[in-house]
């Protein structure tokens, strides 16, 4: 599993953005959304379009296993070694019945974080990651015209999937 690290570039995408003015990149995962968002000078709206499409349509998961292993330390902090994490658990047990997708903390049970493997994951983001789902909000000083013309040309060829869960 450490032989991809040589062919990885850690938070390439972060210089990137860095390097163009970018500021605040950050994502999160909730119940309901997952999020990325980063702060850009207006001017510099195609750099974003090429590399968010770019990670949507081809994503690379070098470091998936290092990251899953990231998650389930974060599990460990979080949740197992502080009461409140334990107690919200129990709460969901108890507030949502079995089956429904609150039930489930957002970021999982170990006894699954460990089961996870790379094809799983893969079929999951081609699942769930796609246009019908997805929603872009951009910000500022941006011609309409230009802006839409950018998107339809980055995000327009995204597949869209045939996927009922």
């Amino acid at each position: 599993m450490e032989l991809h690290r040589k062919f990885v570039i850690s938070n390439e995408d972060n210089y990137i953005y860095s390097k163009n003015g970018g500021v605040g990149f950050n994502a999160y995962t909730s119940n309901d959304v997952t999020n990325y968002q980063i702060l850009l000078p207006a001017n510099r709206l195609e750099i974003w379009a090429k590399l968010e499409s770019d990670r949507l349509k081809n994503p690379i998961l070098r470091e998936y296993y290092t990251e899953r292993d990231v998650v389930l330390e974060e599990r460990r902090m979080r949740v197992e070694n502080r009461g409140l994490g334990i107690l919200r658990e129990k709460y969901l047990d108890a507030a949502f019945p079995e089956g429904h997708p609150y039930r489930m903390p957002v970021i999982g049970y170990e006894k699954n974080l460990g089961f996870l493997d790379l094809e799983k994951t893969k079929t999951f983001f081609k699942n769930y990651y796609d246009p019908q789902r997805m929603v872009i909000a951009i910000v500022g000083s941006l011609d309409f015209d230009k802006t839409e013309k950018i998107l339809r040309n980055y995000f327009g060829d995204l597949k869209k999937e045939v996927f009922n869960p």
